[in-house]
């Protein structure tokens, strides 16, 4: 057994926006093309492994087409646990429709980033479908934390019992208890969103495309699901909350 590398060193004139030299990849193409064309049924060569950027890419691409059933059932199962993660059998607690929410906000963030990305000049790789987990692992995670916390907040029965009274109205209640969740959680999702932000920054300034690209894209879906996620999230969640101390207090 043994093996044989060739290695062929290209000029590039690189794109400024897209760091790539289009001659060069269509030349890796057409190579990649010849290579598995002409040696793929060759009693010489067992495994054929082209090591350019165009058939990494293509590699990876193909890669991604195969797992693309498990990517969509792991996205059904993140929005299954979303649901029943925060949703209770007492009414007043339940909160399975903001689970959803959050999960639309992470969505949103998503195609927000993509669309920066590409107006600034970026360009896509396969890469960056992993950005959906990890923004969707991040984006929950902000959502359960303000949700634990608001939970956590005042006296829940006390403050049915000023709405019920008619001493305080449910929208100052609900108000009041989400700037009081958000004084507590803001903090640590801002932190850990800033945190994510800048390291996935500096991963993006790398010269290799595919990791550049990843990271590109899953800094700006950490900073629109960020700025979502303190606007959006808690709008609804305080729709939802005034409807249930009205419910409750009934």
């Amino acid at each position: 057994a043994g093996s044989l590398r060739l290695a062929f060193y290209l000029r590039q004139d690189l794109h400024d926006k897209s760091r790539e030299d289009p001659k060069t990849r269509r030349l890796e193409r057409k190579f990649d093309r010849r290579v598995r064309d002409d040696f793929d049924n060759s009693p010489l060569f067992d495994r054929l492994l082209p090591l350019t950027n165009a058939g990494i890419s293509q590699n990876v691409s193909a890669a991604f087409d195969l797992d693309r059933i498990y990517v969509n059932l792991s996205i059904i199962l993140i929005v299954t646990y979303a649901f029943f993660a925060m949703y209770r059998r007492n009414d007043a607690k339940s909160r399975g429709l903001l689970g959803l929410v959050a999960t639309a906000t992470v969505c949103l963030s998503l195609g927000a980033a993509f669309g920066a990305v590409f107006v600034c000049g970026g360009f896509f790789s396969p890469t960056a479908y992993i950005a959906l987990y990890l923004v969707l692992g991040i984006g929950l995670d902000d959502a359960f934390v303000i949700c634990g916390c608001e939970d956590n907040v005042g006296n829940w029965d006390a403050d049915v019992d000023l709405v019920r009274s008619g001493q305080e109205p449910a929208d100052s209640v609900a108000a009041r208890r989400v700037v009081a969740a958000m004084a507590v959680a803001g903090p640590s999702i801002t932190v850990t969103s800033v945190t994510d932000f800048l390291a996935f920054v500096a991963g993006s300034i790398t010269r290799i495309p595919a990791i550049s690209s990843f990271c590109a894209f899953a800094a700006s879906a950490v900073l629109f699901d960020y700025i979502l996620q303190i606007t959006l999230f808690v709008a609804f969640m305080t729709i939802d909350l005034r409807h249930k101390l009205t419910q409750a207090a009934a």
